[in-house]
């Protein structure tokens, strides 16, 4: 099967938004903060141009995104966020392109991790980071 049979675009390069998503699952519970389980390694070079979340119910919930280079786990000390997190404040979507201070590079093979700095009545979350290949 090519990509052409499953109706997405040939051109798979520079230009090209792309996305690394995020499930974050507490079940029946409030999400828990810190770490979350789960990594994202980016395959492309690009540019981090906006983070859209999505929550089961309307609640307040604020991020954490951790990036290192490949080979490394990402840590508190790698928060590419700034003083900008990316947020819901009693609301169940929102999306963000006003990234004030992030770090919006991306390197081929990226390690991205994120970590909830806190939650109130959220139980699960998607998390996606619109990310344009260079």
């Amino acid at each position: 099967m090519k990509y052409s049979d499953l109706g997405l675009p040939l051109d798979l390069g520079a230009g090209v938004l792309r996305s690394g998503q995020f499930l974050i699952n507490g079940g029946a519970s409030v999400i828990t903060t810190g770490l979350q389980p789960g990594f994202f390694v980016c395959p492309f070079a690009g540019t981090i141009t906006g983070v859209t979340l999505i929550a089961n119910t309307s609640g307040s919930i604020q991020l954490d995104v951790w990036k290192a280079a490949t080979g490394n786990i990402p840590t508190s000390a790698n928060t590419i966020v700034a003083s900008d997190p990316p947020k819901l404040s009693t609301a169940q979507q929102s999306t963000e392109t006003t990234l004030t201070g992030w770090t919006t590079t991306v390197s081929v093979g990226d390690v991205f991790a994120i970590s909830v700095t806190s939650v109130s009545g959220i139980s699960s979350l998607s998390v996606s980071l619109a990310i344009t290949a260079t």
